[in-house]
């Protein structure tokens, strides 16, 4: 399973609401046209094909980039990211109760500025 980085640029905003819905439902959004996919190549395949689609190919254009192994989540910005960890809710049977479960930042945090996780700003 390898990690990759999907873009999209359609031009039309019906389009746009079509395309965005189906991406929504197959990876994880990190900006507006930004996703991420954890997949094999033949399951990219699977959602370019199906996001193919909604598109007309002679306007719009969706893209797709592998992210080197073991460098998936050491990613380098400015700004505010997307927590792409957040916090979880755990069902239990047991005690048929909600749990509020909060996640630690992947070693090294997501963002890293200056030696500062997003925590620590």
């Amino acid at each position: 399973m390898a990690l990759f980085v999907v873009a999209y640029d359609i031009a039309d905003p019906k389009r746009l609401r079509r395309v965005a819905r189906f991406m929504e439902r197959h990876a994880l959004r990190t900006q507006r046209s930004v996703f991420l996919f954890a997949g094999t190549a033949k399951e990219l395949e699977g959602l370019l094909s199906g996001v193919s689609r909604f598109m007309r190919l002679d306007e719009d254009l969706v893209q797709a980039w592998c992210v080197k192994p073991g460098e998936g989540w050491l990613g380098r910005c400015r700004g505010t990211p997307i927590w792409l960890f957040p916090d979880a809710v755990i069902a239990s049977s047991e005690a048929r109760q909600l749990q509020a479960v909060e996640r630690d930042e992947p070693a090294g945090g997501l963002c890293r500025e200056e030696g500062t996780t997003r925590k620590e700003r």
